[in-house]
Parts: C-alpha cells; structure tokens; sequence
C-alpha cells in the first residue's frame, strides 16, 4: 500500500490515538507502527493560510501600534471605549463567520480570531493608557496573554495558541527580569519559560495533542536561551541564591520529576532538557570569570584560564542542551526543533570562542581561530542531528 500524505495535525492525533490503543492492549505495538508507516506528513506549505494568518499578524500589531499612538483625536476614555468595540466586533463577527461555515473552523475564522487575541492585547494596555498607569509592566503582557489562552482553549484554536504560548512564556521572562534586571534573571527568567513549556507540554498527551506543540517548542528554545544567556562571560560578581531561587529549584524538580516518571519517552528527554537549563544556568551564574566579553586588557592570567575553563564547560553543557532538544525534534519529528538546536549550538559555541580568544588573539589569527570552530560545530552538529534521524528511521 502506498503511503498516505496526511496534515502535521493529523499526524499527532494519528500517533496519539495508536499509542493509547496499545497501552489498552486494543492493537499491538507492531501494529501501531505499521499504521503510523502507512502515512507521511505532506511537506508543501499552502501559500494561502501563509498569507492570511501573515496578514492576520500584521493587522494584530497594527492594532497595538495604533494604541501606542493613542488616538489623540479622542479622550481617554473614548480611545479605551473605541478600541473595545473594535475587540468586541471582531469576537462577534469571528461566530457569526463560523456559523455561515457550518460550524467549521475555517482558516478565514482562524485569522479573524487571531486578530482578536491581538486586539485584545490592544485593550489591555489601552486601560492601562486611559488609566495613567505605566504600560511598561509584565503584569499588562500577562493580563494579554491570559485573555489569548482562554480564547485558544475555550474554542481550541490552534493559531490562537500559537500567539497565546509566547506571549505566556515571554511574561514568565519578563516578570522575572522585571524584579532584578541583571543578567542572572534573564536567564533565570528563560529557564522558567523553558520549565513551564515542558510542564503544559506534558499536561497536553492525552487532553489536546497538538496543544503541546506550540509550548514545546517554545519552551525548548526559552531553555536554550536561558543557557546563552547565563553563559556570556559578564565580568561581574557570582550571583547568591536566596529563598526565592531555592523555592523555584525544588518546584522545577517537582515538575520535572513527575513528567519523568509518568510520560513517554519524549516528554522525558524535554523534562530534562528544561531542568538541565536551569541547572547549568544557576552554575554558569555563580561562576563568573574575572573579566567581561570584550575586556582586552585579560592576558593569560589566572582569570583567563579561569574563563577558558567556564567557557569550556559551558559549551559541554549546551551541546548536551542542544542535543536533547535534537532528539526532542526527531521523536516528534518538528524539524524546527532540530533546526533550532543546531544553530543555536553554533551560534554559542562561535560566542563563547570569541568572549576566551579575543583577549588573547588579534586580527587574522582571531578570526581563522573563530572559523575554524565554527566550521567544525556545525559539521558536528549536522552529523549528529543525521545519525539521529537515522537512528528512528532504522527503530521505525
């Protein structure tokens, strides 16, 4: 039998569904395979739902970009009460589109709902605007992003949620920074957001499949960064952990562990991938070399032996990040994630060469020292992230 080209989406209920019959002892898990093998995910992108929900984004920031200009023309209060109704007509006119569909969600109600989310966002901070509060806070961005995630889960629409989880993960960063801005609550921030998209990801096996999608994906490159992050030598002093950051060590191991123990396979390597995060950040935060990332003053001194030592550890750390999240990718088969870990891999491992050489080299040597290491990541990169898919082709 011919395979079949199927939708991303229809693949994750396909597996889902296969998986829990098996677990039920319904069908067999060689019968499982050979169900899922009969069916490939077909890779064209339709050029139409790119350029509605493309457009659908713009007219989303259009609206917020409007509100940051704050329609002189009116008061306050009429800028809040026109901006309502704008939110309002597009919530309305979103179900009465959707029953002239017969009830399906078409990519036109997806769109129009995605430019509902971003309108509502555009009420958020024009209430904070109309009030003469600061539109500067985390609080407002979160306030936005629980009004996307009640509407992606109350009608369970997937564009929404794909607006929804960045702007939830990226309040999460935001409300950590916001408390201290310092480098260490950056990256304390994004490994939260990495944590926290594991955690919903997690939640998602059964409820909503492709539900995790967005909050896997997004929460696998918050882990990445908050390890880019914390890595970048900053020259300042080690950071103490006090009883917040412990509470939200145990929490994270809390959350961690038990996707460990009661998920597949996938869900584990992301478990710990995001708790690895937050490990290697916390150590890379209190092991702060004796000089900044452009200090050329360093020579070969204690602190740069210091510093190569950091950076070397720090760059063991990421690749072993980067290769979870490549696994990640290829178990869940979301190229993106492995395209995603392998430049971020080569990305860090440039920086952190550049950060230890440059005090040390200069002009051409500096730079073919640089190329060189760039060279060989991304060639070891690109071997691995192969051998992997190779791997679950030859398991399959």
């Amino acid at each position: 039998m011919s395979d079949r080209t199927i939708s991303d989406n229809q693949r994750l209920w396909l597996g889902t569904q296969t998986r829990i019959w098996e677990s039920e002892g319904l069908i067999t898990a060689e019968a499982g395979e050979r169900i899922r093998g009969r069916y490939v995910v077909a890779q064209q992108v339709n050029l139409t739902r790119l350029v509605v929900f493309l457009g659908a984004a713009f007219v989303a920031v259009g609206l917020i970009w409007l509100v940051a200009a704050n329609l002189q023309r009116f008061s306050p209060g009429g800028r809040f009460a026109v901006v309502v109704l704008v939110w309002l007509a597009l919530m309305v006119g979103t179900e009465v589109l959707r029953a002239r569909s017969g009830g399906a969600d078409t990519v036109w109600v997806s769109a129009l709902r995605v430019i509902a989310a971003g309108a509502f966002g555009a009420v958020v901070f024009q209430a904070a605007n109309s009030l003469n509060a600061p539109t500067d806070r985390a609080i407002l961005l979160g306030a936005w992003a629980g009004g996307a995630l009640v509407l992606a889960y109350g009608v369970r629409s997937f564009p929404v949620l794909v607006v929804a989880v960045p702007l939830t993960l990226a309040w999460v960063f935001w409300q950590t920074l916001e408390a201290q801005e310092t480098q260490f609550n950056a990256g304390l921030g994004a490994a939260l957001a990495g944590v926290v998209g594991a955690g919903v990801a997690g939640a998602h096996a059964r409820l909503w499949p492709i539900g995790a999608l967005p909050w896997r994906e997004f929460g696998a490159m918050g882990s990445l960064l908050a390890v880019f992050i914390t890595g970048i030598p900053s020259g300042g002093r080690s950071v103490s952990f006090g009883g917040p950051v412990i509470a939200v060590l145990i929490a994270a191991v809390l959350v961690c562990g038990v996707l460990a123990i009661r998920a597949d396979r996938a869900t584990r390597v992301h478990a710990l991938v995001a708790f690895g995060a937050l490990a290697l950040g916390l150590l890379l935060s209190r092991w702060q070399a004796q000089f900044g990332f452009l200090d050329v003053d360093s020579r070969l001194t204690g602190a740069t032996t210091s510093a190569i030592l950091r950076a070397s550890v720090a760059v063991l750390g990421f690749l072993l990040l980067a290769t979870g999240v490549a696994v990640i990718g290829v178990l869940r088969e979301s190229p993106r994630l492995a395209f995603a870990a392998t430049a971020a891999l080569v990305l860090f491992v440039t920086v952190q060469a550049f950060a230890v050489f440059a005090p040390i080299l200069s002009g051409a040597t500096l730079f073919l020292v640089l190329g060189v290491v760039l060279l060989a990541t991304g060639y070891a990169a690109e071997r691995g992230r192969r051998r992997l898919q190779a791997r679950r082709e030859s398991l399959a």
